[in-house]
């Protein structure tokens, strides 16, 4: 074997620890990026399922009947089924944290569904938080998280009947 044969072989080692290196430096930015969108993906799947239980919720106190809104104890009751209409859609899509019954807001033209016929429903969700770096935990600042994220959906429908 000659010396000139090692010489020749002895950059193509280096180069190809180089090329080690770099794709050691770009794979963890690009699984970096990819985890960021997974968790993105996540808070708006929590979002489009909040919406949805109270899109579900809203439609449901639209059709409720005239009579029964003008009883102050139907309309509370008719509410109450919102509420729970929501907190079920929110647990079969296993959100977490789960969604508390006081986070749900049921309301007849800005206020609460009692003794008159509205002319709106809403039903809403408040202060519902979602911390970025639950499924990917290497994402978040060392000893800590980035914060917490307020989801809030409503949904305001004409009253139907």
């Amino acid at each position: 074997m000659k010396t000139s044969d090692n010489i020749s072989r002895f950059p193509r080692w280096r180069e190809s620890g180089a090329i080690v290196v770099e794709m050691a430096l770009v794979v963890t930015v690009l699984l970096l990026v990819a985890a960021g969108i997974v968790e993105f993906g996540r808070i708006f799947w929590y979002y489009n399922a909040l919406d949805k239980a109270t899109r579900n919720a809203a439609r449901y106190m639209s059709s409720v009947s005239r009579l029964d809104m003008q009883d102050s104890a139907k309309a509370a009751a008719a509410a109450a089924t919102a509420r729970t209409l929501v907190l079920t859609a929110v647990a079969d899509n296993n959100l977490s944290p789960a969604l508390a019954a006081a986070n749900v807001t049921v309301s007849c033209d800005g206020v609460d569904c009692s003794g008159t016929a509205p002319t709106n429903v809403s039903v809403g969700i408040a202060n519902f938080q979602v911390t970025p770096g639950n499924w990917f935990p290497f994402v978040t600042v060392a000893g800590g998280s980035y914060g917490s994220i307020t989801l809030a959906p409503a949904t305001t429908m004409r009253y139907m009947n």
